[in-house]
């Protein structure tokens, strides 16, 4: 009876047990039986594609200067960011999105540093006192006890002092802030800052809270690679939005312990865009690519966590036809990666060409594209 059925582990049956549950809870299926009630989700299919161009995080310039906790006869850059809540268009047709991010935008301000050149941030919190995510108090770190908003700014991949790290017991709430020193000894390389609070960083990061952080070196200078308006960081991450526009945090049916194990969203946003373009010259371009996910990313060119094929981005020389993206595609290579991770990829666009970044079910892939005949 079980003959080519391998045996499952009590782990694999736990991991597959909380799939299921998040699964049900984000496709809202007979809320009488799960316990939930229901909030019609917004249906992806019905959105036209690439009518809103790609936005590209602005460079944060520095506030100032401060004297440098390592020698205070020194002035370094002193940078403020605050965090805050706003609302953003995802899409053209799609009404405005309550969110959360750094500097009114999300993803937040680009920094842009060079390797030993050191200096402050000031993480301002000016959330509201109210979240609009559910929090399970039964999480570690998130006790009935403690504010519902809290947040800690935490540097990915940086070499930062302990009292800078951003460790999640080290939050604070709307009206603190905490300055953070980042000496930035350390090669070129292109970082992020996150929240990183206890308990509910993964309710603060879906509202909004990331960005990212470039480090730059003269090892890099000479390698003569795309720079300016040519270097492009995009950012991908995956969301679900009802029909509202607002964002969906699937629950579990206990109302006493909402959290659930896994989030997959169906709506997978590039720089906060869904489904955007990006208008290009022909000549090389360089593509600065982070996955922001709760459980396993591998990044651009390759990529399996999503459930479907999407067209993430359509980048395209102006006045050339957009004429059915997918048709006649051809792919170039992948790269693998797992969980939050960054990848670059040089891209040299074709004259009288089109490009489109396509997630499969198995691989995101480049793909270059013919232009519309006639």
């Amino acid at each position: 009876m079980t003959e080519g059925f391998p045996p499952v582990t009590r782990r694999e049956f736990l991991q597959k047990s909380g799939m299921l549950v998040a699964g049900m809870a984000a496709m809202q299926v007979d809320p009488h039986r799960t316990g939930l009630i229901g909030r019609p989700l917004l249906d992806l299919n019905a959105l036209a594609r690439f009518v809103d161009p790609l936005p590209v995080s602005a460079i944060l310039k520095p506030s100032g200067t401060r004297p440098s906790p390592e020698n205070p006869a020194s002035k370094i850059p002193y940078y403020k960011l605050a965090m805050r809540e706003f609302s953003s268009k995802v899409h053209r047709d799609v009404k405005p999105t309550r969110l959360w991010g750094f500097g009114n935008a999300s993803p937040g301000p680009t920094f842009e540093t060079r390797s030993g050149e050191p200096l402050l941030v000031d993480w301002v919190n000016e959330l509201p006192k109210a979240h609009f995510l559910p929090i399970d108090h039964s999480v570690h770190g998130a006790d009935t006890g403690k504010p519902d908003v809290r947040a800690v700014t935490h540097l990915h991949g940086a070499k930062a002092p302990a009292k800078s790290d951003g460790y999640p017991a080290d939050w604070w709430v709307p009206g603190k802030s905490a300055l953070y020193y980042y000496p930035n000894h350390q090669d070129a390389a292109m970082l992020w800052y996150h929240d990183h609070t206890l308990g509910i960083t993964r309710l603060n990061m879906y509202a909004g809270l990331f960005g990212v952080f470039v480090i730059r070196d003269q090892f890099e200078d000479g390698l003569n690679l795309p720079k300016g308006k040519y270097e492009i960081p995009l950012t991908l991450y995956d969301r679900s939005f009802d029909r509202e526009g607002q964002l969906f945090y699937p629950v579990s049916p206990d109302p006493e312990s909402p959290w659930v194990p896994e989030v997959f969203g169906d709506a997978i946003l590039v720089n906060g865009k869904l489904f955007p373009y990006l208008e290009v010259e022909p000549r090389k371009y360089r593509f600065r690519v982070l996955v922001v996910r709760f459980q396993e990313a591998r990044v651009f060119g390759g990529i399996e966590v999503f459930a479907f094929p999407q067209i993430l981005l359509l980048i395209a020389l102006p006045l050339v036809g957009l004429h059915e993206p997918r048709k006649n595609a051809v792919p170039v290579s992948h790269l693998r990666r797992r969980e939050f991770r960054r990848a670059e990829n040089p891209l040299p666009v074709r004259e009288h060409g089109v490009h489109a970044l396509l997630f499969q079910r198995r691989h995101l892939r480049q793909r270059a594209l013919q232009p519309a005949r006639g």
